[in-house]
């Protein structure tokens, strides 16, 4: 079996990474209760239906009803808290919303609706969703369905700001604890535009492959690798054009 000794080149684009968005007291720790104690005083990060402090929401310790650290959040079905987050929402970005959701035993029942939604000060609602916690066993919690925004999807949210709504439905109370959001944008990843030339040099055990970078894309470049030693190395924004790398003799193309 023959093998042809061949030039590549390899481009690495950026990826998207998502970033969280910072939410005050997300986990519901911070009045610093004792065990089987409770607070009706959800302020200052949290904002509640009829003002703070109406005992329709509360924040409470039952050891080992919790998503994360020690409390939770309790609520009679038909109230609602609510936090305006320190950011607006930006342009060609995809937002996820994650709540864990609470069943307690003797309080959480069947078509329980707890309510996890994406929206703004000016009462503009731009994704929703609905939990029944009664489906998952009695005395834990689990994280519910993502919630998922893209603002490409309704461009006249961009700009406002972010306020995340929870609310209770349904027979029952409803329990939200570990509320997260992520930040992904979901921009042009600006990978480079690579064409390959035809083979050269072609003789009985050897052929010359190489290529061009036809569009760098919008983004930095990353990366340039090669198994063998670079010929030549040109990048358009760079003021370079052309990028060739030759690998060596075992990384090699089969020929027969």
């Amino acid at each position: 079996m023959r093998t042809l000794p061949f030039l590549f080149l390899l481009f690495v684009p950026c990826l998207s990474v998502a970033a969280p968005v910072l939410i005050g007291d997300a986990s519901f720790e911070g009045n610093n209760l004792d065990p089987g104690s409770w607070s009706t005083n959800l302020s200052p990060e949290w904002q509640e239906t009829g003002g703070p402090s109406n005992g329709a929401g509360f924040e409470e310790y039952i050891a080992g009803f919790a998503a994360d650290g020690n409390d939770h959040i309790g609520m009679n079905s038909g109230h609602a808290i609510w936090q305006d987050l320190g950011e607006t929402y930006q342009a060609n970005t995809i937002y996820t919303l994650t709540i864990s959701a609470g069943n307690r035993a003797g309080q959480t029942n069947g078509g329980n609706q707890t309510n996890y939604i994406l929206t703004a000060p000016s009462g503009t609602i731009f994704a929703s969703s609905s939990f029944d916690a009664s489906t998952i066993p009695a005395g834990t919690f689990s994280d519910a369905p993502d919630l998922i925004f893209d603002t490409a999807s309704n461009p006249a949210a961009v700009g406002q700001t972010i306020r995340i709504l929870l609310s209770g439905a349904g027979p029952g109370r409803s329990h939200f604890d570990h509320i997260r959001l992520d930040a992904t944008s979901n921009e042009p990843d600006g990978s480079a535009t690579l064409s390959n030339l035809p083979a050269t040099d072609i003789n009985p055990t050897s052929a010359r492959l190489s290529g061009t970078v036809t569009d760098i894309g919008e983004g930095p470049l990353r990366s340039l690798f090669s198994t063998g030693r670079a010929m030549a190395a040109r990048i358009p924004h760079l003021g370079i054009r052309r990028s060739i790398f030759q690998g060596p003799g075992p990384t090699s193309i089969p020929t027969s």
